[in-house]
This record gives structure tokens, sequence and C-alpha cells, in this order.
């Protein structure tokens, strides 16, 4: 796509030439997770409808301004186009500049398949949409004409239209088809706009059922190994948004929309040199762009990764910064350091003493480390040097962070390093040793990676519920010594389910399809309470037992409820394809 080139600077970072507009508010998480769902493949079906396919020549759109216009043009199927006018400029790029009225007679999902040419990078773009949705479909590629999924939507049987507008000059619109099939190839949708030719039936497949279990029996060990490994870090080099399905395709053109508009400015993240902020919303942010990337294969994404990384790679320093309790002194001892800067008069802040927040922004940069030494031989489409990258991020994670903490700690050797019993930072530290594993071929990080599983699956407690087994936890790791016995509260266990869906595509430890379908429920169940909102946006309840015992785990009141703004900046919405 046209407006993500990413630039990478050895020792520095400048900003790039796309600006932060904040134009929408829309979650970038949000729609990453929609976008997984797409690309991921559905664990059983709903009725599927016969096939609809309706085939609609741009030229004969009912064009209400003076935006758009038919030319001939001698590559479209009928060798005529809709295109932008001459005076296009003056007209409202969201306002509908034309139509094509359609019928359907059965309800259903619909996708709509238009046929664009761009003349050239600054002219590859029209707005697309069902009944006056209109959105901006930036193509592929330009030069000759193709077909793109422009939009997917639910539609009742009855009259509807297919709604155009100009976004950039010299984009040529030949066709659209309307169609139930997500699946269609360029050369069956040719052939049914020239010939008439409908694509061949897909069977139906089977609703997958869930696991036979017995709720009241202990949780039993998964197998683990690469043969369960799913999705990747390696990037495709020869990766195209067009062979994705159609809705993936929908949804991940609006991700890099959310990524270059985004009402959340993720490099001032980046930049605050601040360890709370890097360990929650930045790890959940980047997180999901490597989620988005084992899916796709786009290493567009993984140049913005590591052009966040880059950023972050600045603000380290070996000092201490605006301590606000404690020592004033410089703090330095050698080794690079980010900072604590979540609140005041906290004795923590100005500080690298926080082992919660060290432990999880670690555990980010090891991830990220992975997936650049990953693809160090391959071609970043901005320019990185994904090796030096990674060379970088393993000397200052051995040399810097883990030197640092075994000095302080007083463990020159082996493992554990240190321990925090918080659940879900236990979950980020199994996942450090992970993929420090790989990074540095030291198989002691496997093993210490491999036990800290095995305590994990021991503090699970299962608990029935209408639709199957759901996994309950408490928030703390009793197992390492913690103490906190109640439920684990919803604020914090986004992140517990954002990395078992990470520990899932790599196939490691217990995580399998059947056991994020119990942390689904979990969700779906106890957690999403809109009838007992206080609120008008606290519709979920505040730990993931609902707010109450659950298989005699104790709920603690102290929690609040969560909103709807803190669901949409987590990784709740990632469990959706296992519902």
């Amino acid at each position: 796509m046209k407006h993500h080139q990413c630039q990478s600077h050895e020792g520095s970072v400048t900003r790039r030439s796309t600006p932060l507009a904040r134009l929408q508010a829309i979650s970038l998480i949000g729609i990453i997770a929609l976008t997984i769902s797409a690309c991921a493949t559905p664990h059983g079906t709903s009725a599927r409808i016969p096939t609809q396919m309706l085939a609609l020549e741009a030229e004969d759109a009912d064009i209400t301004n003076g935006a758009l216009t038919v030319r001939d043009e001698p590559s479209a199927s009928q060798g005529r186009a809709l295109v932008p006018s001459a005076e296009a400029g003056t007209a409202s790029a969201d306002v509908e500049a034309a139509a094509i009225s359609f019928e359907i007679t059965t309800a259903g999902q619909y996708v709509l398949w238009a046929r664009l040419k761009g003349a050239s990078l600054d002219q590859s773009a029209m707005n697309l949409g069902f009944d006056g949705a209109l959105e901006r479909i930036d193509l592929f590629s330009y030069g000759d004409y193709f077909w793109v999924a422009a939009s997917v939507a639910e539609l009742t049987p009855g009259v509807h239209r297919v709604s155009i507008s100009n976004a950039e000059p010299e984009t040529s619109l030949d066709a659209v088809v309307v169609s139930s099939r997500r699946d269609l190839t360029s050369a069956q949708l040719d052939n049914f706009l020239i010939r008439g030719e409908m694509p061949p039936e897909v069977p139906a497949e089977s609703p997958s059922e869930g696991p036979d279990s017995d709720p009241s029996s202990p949780a039993a060990p998964k197998p683990s190994g690469p043969e369960r490994a799913i999705f990747d870090l390696r990037g495709d080099p020869d990766f195209d948004p067009a062979n994705l399905p159609a809705d993936a395709q929908v949804w991940y053109r609006r991700m890099w929309k959310s990524i270059d508009d985004s009402v959340y400015d993720v490099y001032e993240w980046a930049a605050s040199d601040d360890l709370y902020k890097y360990a929650r919303d930045l790890q959940t942010h980047v997180q999901f762009l490597l989620h988005a990337f084992r899916l796709t294969g786009d290493l567009k994404l993984l140049d913005e990764v590591d052009y966040i990384l880059e950023i972050m790679r600045d603000q380290l320093h070996d000092s201490w910064r605006d301590v606000l309790e404690g020592s004033t002194a410089p703090g330095k001892d050698g080794y690079r350091n980010w900072v604590w800067r979540f609140s005041s008069g906290d004795s923590y802040v100005g500080k690298d003493t926080n082992k919660l927040d060290e432990m999880k922004t670690h555990a980010l940069v090891a991830s990220v480390a992975h997936a650049l030494n990953l693809n160090r031989d391959l071609e970043s489409p901005g320019g990185v040097n994904y090796g030096a990258h990674a060379d970088f991020w393993l000397d200052y994670l051995i040399n810097d962070f883990e030197a640092k903490w075994r000095e302080r700690e007083n463990s020159p050797h082996g493992f554990p390093i240190m321990i925090r019993a918080e659940f879900h930072t236990y979950y980020s530290w199994t996942k450090y040793h992970y993929y420090m594993s790989f990074l540095t071929g030291n198989q002691g990080y496997m093993k210490e990676a491999e036990r800290m599983a095995e305590v994990l699956w021991n503090e699970v407690v299962v608990a029935d519920t209408k639709t199957g087994p759901a996994y309950l936890w408490r928030h703390a790791v009793l197992g390492e010594g913690g103490k906190t016995k109640y439920l684990h509260s919803t604020v914090y266990a986004r992140y517990v389910y954002q990395d078992s869906i990470e520990f899932f595509m790599e196939g490691f430890g217990w995580w399998s399809e059947e056991d994020l379908a119990a942390m689904a429920r979990t969700f779906t169940t106890w957690v999403i309470d809109v009838e007992n909102a206080n609120g008008s946006r606290d519709w979920f309840e505040s730990d993931i037992g609902g707010g109450q015992e659950r298989a005699g785990v104790p709920s603690d009141p102290k929690w609040n409820r969560m909103d709807y703004y803190r669901y949409e900046a987590s990784a709740y919405a990632e469990i959706a394809p296992w519902d």
C-alpha cells in the first residue's frame, strides 16, 4: 500500500512523512483483532447460503454530481469506465457521487468486489461501499485493472445500491460484482463478468465440535512442539493483499488506515521513555502488529514494529532521570535503561527498579528481536537492516537488561533470574525466556520457559458453563509464592489473553484450540455484562468470574468494572475466533 513507507536510522529516528492525523475515533487493536478473525480459518460455520452473484457495469451508474464521469477505456470490460471528472477536486470525497441499484432475494453477508485501475502511486484510490457507507479503497498496485474486495456487509432482501465517489484522480472503476462468496479468484470474477460463468460451489464445512470434557476433572497437560505451530514470524516477500480472503482484504486496509490515522500517538508512547507505558499500552499495540504479521507475512508490518522499537532505542541511557523519591544521584550503573514514569510521589518514578514493568517491557523487546532475527535475510520494504537491529537488541538484552538484574538479584548464572508472581507478569516472563532461547541458542531459557508454562497450567481452574468448560485463574501464581488468591481482575487478565493467543500461534506449551475456546467462554459467560452496567460505558465485569466466587476461587470487591474504552484497547477482541 502506498502510505506506509517506514524509515529506520542507525542510532537515531525521525518521524515518517505521514503525520498522525487523528481523524477517526477508531481502535487499531480492535481492527487488527478483526483482521485476525478474517484471516483465520473458521472453527465451525453458520448455514451457508447458495452462491449469489450480480455483475454491474460502472458506466451504468446514476451519476448524482459532477465529481464522476464516464469515459472510453479500451481495457474495460465493455470499453467504458467511471472516472473522476476534471471538476472532482471541488466535490466532497465522502459524499456519494454515483450509485448503482441492485436487488437481492436472500439475506446474508455479501462482498462488494470492484475491478479498479490506478494510474500512479498518487492516483489509485476510490471511495466505494454499500448503501451510502463509503470507504476509501487504496489500491495495492496500479497500471492495470484488477479485482479488490471493497466492502463486506450483511444485507437484507430488497433493493440496495453500490455507492461511489472520487478519492484520487485518474482512478478508473470498470465494474463491480456483488457476491455471497468471500473466496473468489480474479479469474472467476473475470469469467462471471465477461461470460456469465458461475464459479463452482464449495462444499459446506461441518461445524467443528468442541472437545469431550468433564468440567469437574483436573486440567490435563497438552502436547507441545513445532507440529502445533500455526502462524510463525517469518515474512512473505511475495505477500500480496489481493490474495487475502475478501473480508481480510477489507480489514487489512482498515488496519493500515488506523495505523496512519490513529487516535493514539503510538510514536509518542515510544518516545516517552516510560516503562509503564511500554509494558502496557505499547506492548499491546506492538503485539497486535506482530500477530497481524504472523497471519499475513506483510513485511511492512515488521518495518512498522521496527520503527517503533528504534524510537525506544533512542531513549536508552545509563542513568536515572527525574527521580521523585530516594536518591537524586544520576543512578549510573553501567547499564542502559528506560525508567518508570507512571505517577508522582512513587518510589519507582525516574528509576529502572520496577520488576513488573521491566519484565513485561523486555518480553516485548525479545519478541521483536526474534522476529527481526528470523527475517534477517529478507529485503525490507523500508530499507531496514533486520539482522543488525536484531543483533543490537540481543546485545542489549544480555549485557544491559539481564546483566543488571542478575547483578541486583545475585544470580550470575542459571534460572530463574528473578520472579514476580502476578499472573500476567508471569506470562510475560515466560514469553521472554521462550524467545531468548531462539535468540541465544541457550536451551536453559527454553527449559525455564517450559517449567513456567507447566506452572501456569497447574494454576488453571476449570468451571462449567452452558456451552462447555471455561478457565479461571487467580491474580497471583500460587506455585511461585503468590499471595493474592482472588480471581484475576479484568483489567489485568487482558494481557493473559494476548499472550495465550501468541503461545498458541507459536505452538508452544499447552495452549491449544480447546484452551482458547475455554478462555473465550470465560469472557463471554462472565465478563461481558452490559445489562448490569452502572453507567453508560462499564459493560464488563470486574474480574474473570463475573465479580463473584467461581469454582471455589473468591472474588475481590475492590476492583471496578471495566469500560468499553479499555476493551477496545485490549486483547479481548482477539479471542473472538474461538468464541
